[in-house]
């Protein structure tokens, strides 16, 4: 299986590089990339998902969430390209309040000018409301404080989905994007399946009443920041690491089905596609937390997470 044929095609200027199976199976195609090459195959591939996975009112918004790191800058490059979308349908939106991830707010707006779309951000002080928090004390800090065992990262992408929720109800959009990748996915479900859970719902999943778009679920990480390479290197190289294990692990195996067997994470992705199919009812709204969850909460970290709204 591993030994096959490798025909290699050659760039002059490669950004990055993707080997995939040949149509039969019997040998591998491995392609060193241009830029160009990496957004021409973003570009195709967010396009026929547009058009087989979702449906796009014209005459309403789509909020996309910005960062400044690959997955994102490409979300508004594949949209305009597709032609399915005119860019004053287009809002990206970026959260602040984490240090480092603050530093892509430069090249967030900078995509954003680049295509002439509307910027938008939802400062710290914003979040603490968002979170119920009021607007006093600093959610970053409070957080370590009462969860010093915890990521930051797991406060970080509820707060980015508390803020694109925000700008898509002010706007009455019809979306919500967000620029998960596949390994992103392959993780996720990975996740899911070690907990004897179906993963949950993708590259379209509904969550507190809001439609969430995935449309680079397809798409392997090395060829989006291909598209943008300066733009990624700087941002992995102002990211700190992740020391949570439970979520390191089916990153690091989701990132490593390639270098074993080129092709798989394709069938996989599939796969796990059918089976989300089968999750529509993955999570629950809780009312005294006032947000969804896909797994009861127990009373200690109910009362941690009261402490922490609290400010106390």
């Amino acid at each position: 299986m591993i030994n096959k044929n490798i025909n290699i095609r050659r760039s002059s200027n490669p950004t990055s590089e993707y080997t995939f199976p040949s149509e039969t199976g019997l040998e591998l195609q491995h392609f060193e990339l241009s830029q160009n090459d990496c957004r021409d195959f973003v570009i195709k591939n967010v396009t026929t998902c547009l058009k087989n996975e979702m449906t796009i009112n014209p005459t309403k918004k789509i909020v996309l969430g910005v960062s400044g790191g690959g997955d994102s800058n490409t979300l508004i490059l594949s949209f305009l390209e597709s032609g399915l979308v005119q860019k004053d349908q287009l809002v990206g939106v970026m959260m602040q309040g984490i240090p480092d991830w603050d530093k892509g707010r430069s090249r967030a707006e900078a995509i954003c000018h680049e295509h002439d779309i509307e910027f938008r951000v939802i400062d710290k002080t914003k979040v603490n409301e968002l979170l119920g928090r009021g607007k006093e004390g600093c959610w970053v800090e409070d957080f370590e404080k009462v969860f010093p065992d915890a990521d930051l990262e797991v406060l970080g992408t509820h707060c980015i989905r508390l803020a694109l929720k925000f700008v898509a109800q002010e706007m009455s959009a019809q979306a919500i994007v967000i620029g998960v990748n596949l390994e992103d996915i392959l993780a996720e479900c990975f996740l899911a399946t070690t907990r004897g859970q179906l993963p949950p719902p993708f590259p379209v999943r509904k969550i507190d009443g809001f439609s969430f778009w995935y449309p680079l679920y397809k798409i392997p990480k090395k060829i989006i920041d291909g598209c943008y390479p300066k733009f990624s290197l700087q941002n992995y190289n102002e990211r700190y690491p992740s020391r949570m294990l439970g979520r390191a692990v089916p990153y690091y195996l989701s990132q490593s089905i390639h270098t074993l067997l080129p092709g798989a994470e394709f069938d996989l992705i599939n796969g796990f596609k059918q089976l989300s199919k089968l999750n529509q009812s993955f999570a629950v709204f809780d009312e005294e937390l006032g947000f969804t969850v896909i797994d009861a909460i127990h009373e200690e970290l109910r009362k941690k997470w009261n402490q922490f709204i609290k400010n106390s």
